[in-house]
């Protein structure tokens, strides 16, 4: 190990651990001031929009076609996919597709009855006003989700990173014994 590189297998120094933990705080940090500034307060009017069980008595007919594409819940200002399947399958697994689909089907059932009470001017802006109040629930339910889950997925990184250096470094030890790389560069 002439080029001062070290090969290691298991975990590292404390010191070398605590530094990177140090340094994924400060990226998580700087992420989290980033999306704090980014992130606009949904207007009065989204906010007063009323829960579920306040308009279950009447309902409405709303365009789902994000939904329906599967592109996940969009932010509809800036045209970009917030969540997607995938990242709610590796948080949440299985379970929440059929949760959210009984949700759905009692949502349309609901709208399906008071059909003939709503214009489109009334269906269009309770579609919008939603929308937004779902990417802010969203946004808030993840960042606490992930914050539960913090040290688990700090040592779960950690581990992940560890073991892909030591591979990475294993196949340039490996390559330069075989002549396929100069150690001298």
């Amino acid at each position: 190990m002439a080029d001062g590189r070290r090969r290691s297998k298991g975990p590292l120094p404390p010191p070398a651990e605590s530094s990177l933990l140090g340094d994924l705080e400060s990226i998580r940090s700087l992420l989290a001031d980033d999306r704090a500034d980014e992130r606009d307060e949904p207007d009065e009017d989204q906010s007063a929009v009323p829960l579920l069980d306040d308009v279950v008595d009447g309902a409405l007919e709303v365009d789902e076609s994000p939904l329906l594409s599967r592109r996940g819940f969009e932010a509809e200002s800036q045209g970009v996919s917030v969540l997607g399947d995938d990242t709610i399958k590796a948080l949440l697994g299985d379970e929440w597709r059929s949760a959210a689909e009984d949700i759905i089907r009692a949502a349309r059932d609901a709208i399906a009855d008071a059909d003939a009470d709503w214009s489109e001017e009334h269906s269009a802006a309770l579609a919008k006003v939603l929308h937004g109040r779902i990417d802010a629930t969203l946004g808030t339910w993840m960042r606490e989700i992930a914050l539960e889950h913090l040290s688990e997925l700090r040592q779960r990184l950690l581990a992940a990173i560890t073991e892909e250096v030591a591979n990475i470094t294993d196949e340039l030890i490996d390559a330069s014994k075989h002549g396929d790389i100069d150690p001298r560069g």
